[in-house]
């Protein structure tokens, strides 16, 4: 008996890799986002007080004057000049948000281009 019934060949796309998958617009976004987090802090004068190290810095984002304070019992503390601690809360917040939700659509769209 002779077979009669074509000989098909079905074409398999390749995976891509994932470095493809990724879009590039919200990478782009994410690493200013990692940008602007590692230049946040603009470190002016250090000086010495009774064995007290004081290290004053200025908040980029928000402007606001911080001093953090280091001696033997302390390490790191910062002070704040004036009432501005929520202002430097919100920005850190928002940051996060802006973060997170670009590393959530990034995973998504990688994950759903499978």
């Amino acid at each position: 008996m002779h077979n009669n019934t074509p000989n098909m060949k079905y074409y398999i796309e390749p995976e891509k890799p994932f470095y493809k998958k990724i879009p590039v617009v919200p990478a782009i976004i994410l690493l200013m986002l990692i940008g602007a987090w590692a230049f946040r802090w603009d470190y002016k004068t250090t000086q010495t007080i009774d064995d007290v190290k004081i290290i004053h810095k200025v908040d980029r984002w928000t402007g606001d004057r911080w001093c953090e304070l280091y001696s033997l019992g302390i390490s790191g503390a910062e002070v704040a000049c004036g009432d501005i601690e929520n202002r430097r809360t919100s920005a850190t917040a928002i940051w996060y948000i802006a973060f997170l939700s670009t590393a959530g659509v990034i995973v998504y769209k990688a994950r759903r281009s499978d």
